[in-house]
């Protein structure tokens, strides 16, 4: 069973690990491209901080980027492949990361058992609210996993 705990210490596990392996990039980093098929950094960030958007709806809070550019990085769009008009910078991405974790903090907290097991649909998927928001926690955790060795990449200068 999914504890408010549990969720908890999940999503701060995801925030540090973010949090450490974009540490002291810039913009500019965040640009490069991966010699394999798959997504830059900041690509990846936006599509975090979009379902963490989602997520924010759930819980009631407001969302830490504007819809358009939340789009922007939605499942299934495009790759970001190099500067283009209205993009997202990488540090405004990671500040609005961060005070998502804030706001996800503050409203699990304020969560009711009846509104945590409230039956929600996302998409073709109906669970609980919790579950969904699980899901999505561990969306973000495959997605964070990527910036260890994109990090690496941008530090070492391989491209």
């Amino acid at each position: 069973m999914i504890t408010i705990d549990g969720l908890l210490t999940a999503f701060a596990r995801n925030a540090n690990y973010v949090n450490t392996h974009l540490k002291d990039l810039t913009h500019t980093d965040a640009l490069l491209q991966p010699p394999a098929k798959g997504n830059c950094i900041l690509w990846i960030l936006g599509h975090i901080v979009s379902y963490r958007n989602t997520i924010l709806d759930m819980l009631g809070q407001p969302p830490v980027i504007p819809a358009n550019e939340a789009a922007r990085f939605a499942a299934n769009s495009a790759p970001v492949t190099g500067e283009e008009p209205g993009l997202a910078r990488f540090e405004n991405l990671l500040a609005a990361f961060n005070a998502a974790q804030d706001l996800i903090v503050e409203g699990v907290r304020k969560m009711s058992p009846e509104f945590a097991l409230e039956m929600v649909t996302r998409g073709e998927s109906t669970m609980s609210r919790t579950d969904h928001i699980m899901s999505f926690m561990r969306h973000e955790s495959y997605h964070a996993g990527q910036f260890e060795w994109l990090r690496e990449w941008a530090l070492h200068n391989w491209a």
